[in-house]
């Protein structure tokens, strides 16, 4: 696989991470539920370059991640819950992010 994604790939899939994520709104979705989503779509991506699409969205303020652990076992995951500014962006509240696709 590829692990260099075309800019056009990387805002797409951007796009498609905030979709789902707002569907799983107000909960968080861990990285691998959304890396499986997106293949399931035939995105062919990796998850840690959907780590990557993630800090990306995250540094931009449409995501928080978080940790989250499994109690009784020593399992950390990373998950990722979308903001209202994230929100705002999906249903045109604010003006359109370059770096996010949403069509």
């Amino acid at each position: 696989m590829n692990d260099n994604l075309t800019n056009m790939q990387n805002r797409v899939i951007r796009g498609r991470i905030l979709k789902i994520l707002k569907t799983n709104y107000p909960y968080p979705a861990g990285e691998e539920l959304i890396s499986n989503i997106l293949t399931d779509a035939q995105y062919n991506i990796s998850p840690p370059q959907v780590n990557a699409q993630l800090i990306y969205l995250e540094e931009k303020g449409y995501v928080k991640m978080q940790e989250a652990d499994v109690p009784g076992l020593d399992i950390f995951r990373n998950q990722a819950k979308i903001t209202p500014k994230g929100i705002d962006l999906l249903e045109g509240n604010i003006e359109d992010d370059p770096g996010v696709d949403l069509k």
